[in-house]
Parts: C-alpha cells; structure tokens; sequence
C-alpha cells in the first residue's frame, strides 16, 4: 500500500457562540459562507496533520497549552481522503507536556451535515411562521392569559338615553268595532301609541280620552325612541307594522396592527388575536359576549346591529355581521338580549271615574222614583173617588209620603255611592316601581370595549413567542431560515433523510424533537433584542 503523507489540516477556533447542547446553531446558504465564517474565528492552524479519526474524539498538537484555552471549537479537513470539512465542539484541551496538548472533541452534527441531509414533512410542534398578519396564527399557546383590563370601554348602542313610552289601548271605537293592528309582525287586538318619555302632557292629554273608560288603558311602558319611530314624527302616533320607522343602528369597531395591549405595542401579531385581546360586549345587566376579532370577515374589523321590539316584552338583540363568513347577514348563534324595560304607573280617578261612568243611571234612577210617586199618588186619587173625601186624603197622602220616600232613598242611595266613590282612593296601576337602575341612571345599553391581558403578561408573552415562535401543530417541512435574524424549530418525530452516519443522523432527528434556533448571523446567537420580523 502506498504511503500517505499527512496532510490533513486542523485550525482552532475560539468565540464560536455554539455548544454540544444544540440550543443554538448557525445557519448558512452554501458551504463556501459556512467556511468562510468559521475561518474567520481561527486562532491557530496545523497544516500536514496526520489522519484525524472522528470517532475516536481524541486529538494531539504540538502547542503550548495555556496558548489555546481560548479556544472552544475546531475544524479539520482531512485532505488527502477529500475536502469536506468536519466541524467539532472543544470539550477540554489537556498538557500532555511541555509542547503538547491533547484535546476531547465532539463533532457538531449540525455544521458537519448541514448540507448533507434534507427534512421531510414533519409534526412541527412550535416554529417562527412564515407569516405573522393578526390571525394567521391561532393555535392555542401552552400559557395562562390571567387578569384581563380594559383598553377601551364605552356605550355601543345608547338606548336609555332617548327613552319612549308605549300607550296600549283597547277601543272598539265609534262604530262598536274593535281595532288593532300588525305589530312587530304579531296581531295586536290594541292601539298602541308611542310617545317621548319627556312628553308628560301629550302622555296625560292621551290618557284623559279614556278617563271615562279607563279598563280601556291596559300597559303603559317603556321602550327606546329609537325603536318606536326615532323622529318627532311619531310622538302620539299609532304605531304600525315593525317599531322603528328606519334602519337598525349599527357600528363597527377595529383594531390595527399597532394597536396596544395596556399600553404595550406587541412584536409578535398573534398577542393581536384572542385569548390576548378580543371585543367584549355587554348589557349592563351581567351578559356578554367575546367576539374575535380575527374572526371579522374584514380582517381586524368587527361590526354590529342593534335590532328591537315595541310589543312587550321590550327586547333590543345585538348581533354581529361581517362574521365569521355571515356577510351582510347578522350571525344569530352570536347575539346578546338587553330586556327589563320597566313598566310604567297611571293613576285612575275613581270619584271622576264613577260619575263618568253612572250619571246616566242615576238620573234614570231618580226619574224612575218620581214617576213612581205620581203614579201612586193618582191610584190613591182614584180610590177616593169612589171610596169619599176622607179616604181620597188619606189614600193620596200615603202614596205620596211613600213614594216621596222611595225618591229620596234612591237619591240618598246614590248620593252615598258618590260619596263612598269620592273618598275611595285612586287606584293606581301598573308598575308602582320607578324601574330598574340602570333606567334610571340611563345606563340601560350595550357597551363595548376592547379588553387585552395586562401589559407584564403581554410583554413575557411578546418575549417568549419572539424566542420561541408560535405552537403551529401541523404536519409540514420545518421552516428554518425565513426570517430576518433567527428562526425556532420544535418537531415531534422528524423525519430527515441524507447520506451520513445513521447515528449522526438519529442526533439529529433528536435535536429537532428537542427544539433549536437557527441563526443567520453567527455573531447575533443569542441577541434577542433584534427586530425578527418577516
């Protein structure tokens, strides 16, 4: 066999920011910028080396030891068997004697064969996505969001602000027949009126018409202007066909990608999606609803439609559309009721109530008595004729103090009704509550407002996804390079194919279950404070 001059070539390197534990590596587009980088980093070169045996992990140099504790990683290229170069972590360095020093090595798999294997479709646990617009990403993150705070908070749909009142009314009317009307899409056997809460006299002077009738009010209550007609056009007119006279109010809330989460202005857009922030939207009566706002059929954008109802019970619904795919249409699996409408209270004058009600009884009443004693007293005129003098007297005179008694026992008998009617109390119907307080503070709405989790929680998280990107979940060829400065891989299973060592190639596998970040720049390993975006 002939003989082979040593000729292999061995350069230490000091300042590698790399380590056997592979949490960091360097990412290269060819072979010649992975050489040149490391050359970069050599301290001292041994030319005309014999054979370096990788496996054996075990290396002697003619050097002073103290000349290379500096140095933490070496490359070697046996030349005369090829040129590849093989890469490798300085694990110790040992004096040996005067002029030597033997050093332990271990060779890095991921410099070593990073152009020598390729990755197939792997379970990518967690990775720096390729994108990074609000909701391109919302797989679920392993972290607890805590204590959630207002952004913003405000009135959505202010409906106690301009508060209406519904007068229903049953009246046959002049003609004896009954009326009513189609309301809300339901029959109404009534008439109902609406009129401005602050309108107390047009309230009264309708209440007045049926001071004669007064079973005929049946509810008087309260309902958003809005909803009974919203101009001054319909104050004290019946109401027809649906409540409100022109389209339901509407409103739409957004949110941009530099927007803040208390304050904070997050790198990483996914802290722009639910759980991190959301639109809360409420009652003011203890029910709400969280809508994302990803979820807008115009991305970042979340709109609303208040829609109601003047028959009772008074309900205003809100719903969204542009939602989740619903278009125009509101979504009706998303809505959001706002009732307790108060009733309200009307007084009845029953002495007014009563004289309207019976002065045509009681003066037929009385009629009826003094035609009654008329008439007896011609019987007892009759009777004397034929029965004497005396008799006609005392005949006539009984008749006549008898029926004389009957008139004024009806009219006495009608003048107590009066007078038990006039002392008796005004009933009072309906609700004797003054209605509930939000009603009465004019709190009674929808609010809205965008919520987020707190400014620390929002910065650890902001951090951690910049180390460690999103939980992506999915079968797919890692990404490993496409971002500006690093990008973090985490497999499950990988899967890798290449012509080197099957134990090289099974370390490798293992590192990508384990994670690692690729870096661009070998000199930025571990500078997290650089902006990474796309």
């Amino acid at each position: 066999m002939a003989y082979i001059a040593p000729n292999s070539t061995i350069k230490l390197l000091q300042d590698v920011p790399l380590d056997n534990t592979y949490n960091h590596t360097i990412y290269f587009a060819s072979k010649q910028a992975q050489s040149d980088y490391f050359a970069g980093k050599v301290l001292r070169t041994f030319n005309e080396h014999s054979y370096v045996r990788i496996n054996r992990g075990r290396i002697r140099l003619q050097t002073y030891t103290e000349n290379v504790y500096t140095c933490n990683y070496l490359m070697f290229q046996n030349t005369a068997f090829g040129d590849k170069w093989f890469y490798a972590f300085i694990k110790s360095c040992e004096y040996v004697n005067n002029i030597t020093t033997e050093f332990e090595f271990e060779i890095d798999v991921m410099q070593t064969w990073m152009f020598d294997y390729t990755l197939g479709e792997c379970f990518v646990e967690r990775e720096h996505a390729i994108t990074d617009s609000p909701g391109d990403n919302l797989q679920p993150e392993p972290v607890a969001c805590g204590e959630y705070v207002f952004n913003n908070y405000d009135v959505a749909f202010n409906l106690s602000s301009d508060m209406g009142v519904v007068i229903a009314i049953v009246d046959t009317g002049d003609d004896g027949k009954f009326q009513g009307a189609t309301i809300d899409g339901v029959f109404c056997g009534t008439l109902m009126f609406g009129m401005r809460s602050n309108n107390v006299a047009g309230i009264l002077d309708k209440l007045n018409e049926y001071s004669a009738k007064p079973d005929s009010v049946i509810s008087i209550y309260t309902c958003p202007w809005y909803f009974i007609g919203g101009g001054t056009a319909y104050d004290g007119v019946a109401l027809h066909a649906k409540g409100y006279a022109t389209s339901p109010p509407s409103v739409t809330y957004s949110i941009s990608t530099g927007s803040a989460l208390d304050g904070y202005v997050p790198h990483n857009k996914k802290l722009l999606t639910y759980p991190y922030t959301f639109l809360h939207v409420d009652n003011s009566c203890g029910d709400s609803l969280a809508l994302r706002y990803e979820f807008g059929d115009i991305p970042g954008q979340i709109s609303l439609e208040c829609l109601g109802t003047v028959t009772q019970p008074v309900q205003a619904i809100l719903r969204p559309f542009y939602y989740k795919g619903s278009g125009v249409n509101t979504l009706n699996t998303e809505t959001l009721t706002l009732s307790n409408f108060p009733l309200c209270s009307w007084g009845v004058d029953s002495y007014q109530a009563f004289i309207a009600q019976n002065d045509m009884p009681m003066k037929v009443d009385i009629v009826q008595g003094v035609t009654s004693t008329l008439g007896r007293a011609a019987t007892g005129a009759l009777f004397g004729a034929s029965g004497g003098l005396a008799g006609v007297a005392v005949g006539a005179l009984g008749n006549a103090i008898g029926g004389a008694v009957n008139t004024i026992n009806s009219i006495t008998d009608n003048m107590t009704s009066e007078y038990q009617a006039s002392i008796k109390a005004d009933v009072l119907k309906g609700n004797v509550s003054s209605g509930n307080i939000n009603v009465s503070h004019g709190k009674h709405n929808f609010y809205a407002g965008r919520v987020s989790i707190v400014q620390e929680q929002a910065r650890k998280f902001d951090e951690f996804f910049s180390m460690f990107g999103y939980a992506t979940n999915k079968v797919k060829i890692p990404n490993t390079h496409h971002r500006a400065h690093w990008n973090f891989v985490k497999t499950k299973g990988c899967v890798a194919k290449g012509s080197i060592p099957a134990d090289d190639m099974a370390k490798i596998c293992h590192i990508y279950d384990n994670g690692l970040t690729f870096w661009n720049n070998g000199d930025e390993v571990g500078n997290y404070t650089l902006d990474n975006d796309l």
